[in-house]
């Protein structure tokens, strides 16, 4: 084989333009034998060889070639050990068998029949076709000259560049650098692997076409596909028609997937899914960096797991480290009915969530509702952290046949078990139907239901007033039960005359009969001041000490008071100029702070 290489470089550059004067002028060139001189001037193809023997009668004639065999025609030469040649048409070579086609085309076989009437070639044993870079190798084809296709069905190895590709069958246009082949299909590369049984192939660009079903296997990734190619040039693909992507356990589902190598990219559009044992994701469009384990889900963004299920116009999604990103109208439902939503969500690398702008915490098993501009929660203690941003956060809770609302700059929420908890921080202010207050902080415990306010708590109820260092609220069935004001306890009621009825105490119990004030008891310092009415006139006020007192109320009015101990009491009888002069010390009528309901709106 090598020898017919440096005899097709030899004949390129010096014989074959000589054979070719010789063959325009129908002169063959031959040695004498003792069959005499050969000489043919009707030959169709030009004939050179060591030894040369001519046979025939009036319709056949035979060539017998032996040695150094050269037979041209136009750009077709052929190279042989030795030839038959039957009425210049039909040749038959064998020994090291080569064809130079043109400037670029080579090819080499064992032996092989040529018909110069259709133009084609049989080629037999160790056959190579051979352009540039490109190289075919099979053991039987067919070689059609004026079209420059070669065709095999006895299999063949493709090799050029990178990929090396095996098949049963094929058509190879080796002048357009085309090639279709059929049967059990493999191309391989140094980073993938393509089975097939139908594949078309642009050689020149490296680009293989998918007609049938397909397999593609890389070190990462397994695909599955009916259509589509993949350009071995650029790494890039595109893939179609029941397409299925595993990489690992995870399984990608679309109508289509655009594949950039160098950047490790998938981009699935048409119904895409990706799967992964209790994960799933779905959008308009998915981008999968495979090396990241990253998603970009593009357009009605869905993703749930065994935690939560989230949604959003756009989510990036990493799924190595569970931390994820949305943009547009977000909502997450975790799997304890709890529902979060938002203009953006995302998750910090600690694991907490945090959602932005338009929050909207709803846990309908705790019939709480928090609205807020910042939210932060941790899934795994169930935590959730509101604070002041534009606007204070506020947290509505359902009651029976009532609903509480809460606001403050900041906002803990927790949940353990059947136990939760909050605590509010500055500015706090909340409203029931029969109650409403401000505070500067606040917390409470599902454990013993207890509402604790602190840091100047201001408490009303119609027209009473209370205040205290510490008020506890005491909570039965989402009814209250009692109130506790602990520390410097005042008690102020405004009766319908425009005055006001006084009582402090270190502590003052306030106990409720369902949504009515039943009962009140103040103990220790007590100090008391009370107006007396005839006809809606002041008669009088009553200026009493004690150790301690209790009175009872029906329908909001004092039907009874009793003292603890023997009280000191100063009775000023006659009309009373000015009442504000026997208010107690540290009375402070707010009830223009009182909250309304229309601050709780949302």
């Amino acid at each position: 084989m090598y020898c017919h290489k440096r005899k097709i470089y030899f004949l390129s550059i010096i014989v074959l333009p000589l054979i070719l004067i010789l063959a325009t002028f129908g002169i063959t060139k031959a040695q004498e034998t003792d069959q005499g001189e050969i000489n043919n001037p009707t030959s169709k193809l030009g004939l050179l060889a060591d030894f040369f023997k001519h046979d025939g009668n009036d319709s056949t004639e035979y060539d017998t070639l032996i040695g150094h065999v050269t037979i041209t025609q136009d750009s077709f030469f052929l190279f042989a050990d030795r030839a038959y040649v039957k009425n210049k048409e039909d040749v038959k070579a064998f020994g090291d068998v080569s064809i130079l086609q043109g400037d670029s085309i080579e090819i080499f076989a064992d032996s092989l029949f040529y018909s110069d009437i259709l133009k084609k070639t049989q080629l037999f044993g160790k056959v190579i076709f051979k352009k540039a870079e490109k190289r075919l190798n099979t053991t039987q084809a067919e070689y059609d000259i004026n079209n420059k296709k070669a065709y095999y069905t006895k299999g063949a190895t493709l090799l050029n560049k990178s990929q090396k590709l095996i098949s049963d069958s094929g058509i190879y246009d080796i002048d357009a650098d085309q090639a279709i082949f059929k049967g059990r299909v493999i191309v391989k590369d140094s980073f993938s692997l393509l089975q097939t049984d139908s594949l078309k192939y642009d050689l020149s660009r490296e680009i293989v076409y998918i007609i049938a079903p397909t397999f593609i296997k890389t070190d990462s990734s397994e695909i599955y596909c009916e259509g589509g190619y993949f350009d071995y040039k650029k790494n890039e693909g595109l893939f179609y028609n029941n397409l299925e992507i595993k990489n690992g356990e995870r399984i990608i589902i679309a109508d289509k997937v655009r594949y950039i190598g160098p950047e490790k990219k998938y981009i699935l559009t048409g119904y895409p899914v990706v799967n992964e044992r209790d994960r799933q994701a779905r959008a308009n469009t998915i981008i999968y960096y495979e090396e990241k384990e990253i998603l970009d889900l593009l357009g009605q963004a869905f993703y749930k797991d065994d935690k939560r299920n989230l949604k959003s116009d756009i989510i990036k999604y990493n799924l190595k480290t569970d931390q994820y990103e949305t943009s547009g109208d977000s909502e997450v439902i975790d799997n304890t009915g709890r529902t979060l939503k938002a203009e953006l969500l995302f998750r910090e690398p600690n694991g907490v969530d945090v959602a932005e702008r338009n929050v909207v915490l709803k846990d309908i098993n705790q019939n709480i509702t928090l609205y807020g501009d910042v939210l932060k929660s941790d899934s795994k203690s169930d935590n959730y952290l509101a604070f002041n941003h534009t606007d204070q956060p506020l947290l509505v809770k359902e009651l029976k046949d009532d609903t509480f609302f809460l606001k403050c700059d900041t906002l803990v929420y927790s949940k353990t078990d059947s136990t939760e908890f909050y605590l509010g921080k500055e500015k706090v202010s909340f409203l029931k139907s029969d109650i409403s207050g401000r505070s500067g902080n606040l917390t409470y415990s599902a454990l013993d239901s207890q509402y604790v306010f602190t840091n100047a708590p201001i408490f009303w109820s119609d027209s009473i007033q209370i205040t205290g260092d510490t008020i506890l609220i005491i909570m039965q069935n989402n009814q209250i039960e009692a109130m506790k004001v602990i520390g410097n306890a005042f008690m102020i009621m405004q009766s319908a005359e425009g005055t006001f009825n006084q009582v402090k105490g270190d502590i003052i119990t306030c106990n409720f009969q369902g949504e009515n004030l039943d009962e009140i008891e103040v103990e220790k310092n007590v100090e008391m001041v009370y107006f007396i009415y005839e006809d809606h006139e002041i008669i009088g006020v009553n200026h009493t000490l004690c150790g301690g007192l209790n009175f009872t109320f029906t329908n909001d009015n004092i039907d009874y008071l009793r003292f603890k101990d023997k009280p000191k009491s100063n009775f000023s009888k006659g009309v009373i100029i000015d009442a504000k002069s026997h208010n107690l010390q540290g009375f402070n009528w707010s009830e223009s702070d009182k909250p309304r309901k229309k601050s709780f709106s949302k």
